[in-house]
Formats: C-alpha cells, sequence, structure tokens
C-alpha cells in the first residue's frame, strides 16, 4: 500500500467545492477539512470514488452523475437528478 496516495479503508482529509449547474452548494471552506474513511460508503459514490489513488496535495475536478451523487429522484434528496461537479483537493492522509 502507498502511504502517499488514498486507498479503501484509509483516512483522507479533503477541501473541495461541490457546484450543481454552475453554483456552489457545498464547499469546506469555513468549516476546515472534510475527514472520511475512503471506499466505506461514508461519502457518496462517485465522490469516494475520485479520491482513490489520489496523492497528497494532489487537485482534481470530478464530475459526478446523479446516480453516484444522491439519486435520479428529487423524492430522495433536494440534490436528487443533479449532475455534481466537485473541486477535491487532498490535505491529508492517515
Amino acid at each position: 500500500m502507498d502511504v502517499n496516495s488514498v486507498s479503501k479503508g484509509t483516512r483522507v482529509r479533503v477541501e473541495y467545492v461541490a457546484k450543481v449547474d454552475g453554483k456552489v452548494v457545498d464547499k469546506s471552506e469555513g468549516n476546515g477539512p472534510l475527514e472520511f474513511i475512503a471506499g466505506t460508503g461514508e461519502m457518496i459514490q462517485g465522490f469516494d470514488e475520485a479520491v482513490l489513488g489520489m496523492k497528497l496535495g494532489q487537485e482534481k475536478t470530478v464530475t459526478v452523475p446523479p446516480e453516484k451523487a444522491y439519486g435520479t429522484s428529487k423524492a430522495d434528496h433536494p440534490l436528487g437528478g443533479k449532475t455534481m461537479v466537485f473541486w477535491i483537493k487532498v490535505v491529508g492522509i492517515g
């Protein structure tokens, strides 16, 4: 296991910005980094998959379709049916 990259079961801290239809709907700025264990389902599937393999300090922008975000129905979540775009930066691993 590469301790310098995110793998399933790794505790990771990220800065992020989430957008829907070009508008910011959530971000870590002002709240501190988001911390979670990668690959365990703590996050929406598309976000979880996006961080796997990322290295400390790496940034990326990913587009997450509704089926890997909050589902295809607005009845499930207010963001259901929406494609989300995330900017993610890994700021801590382990």
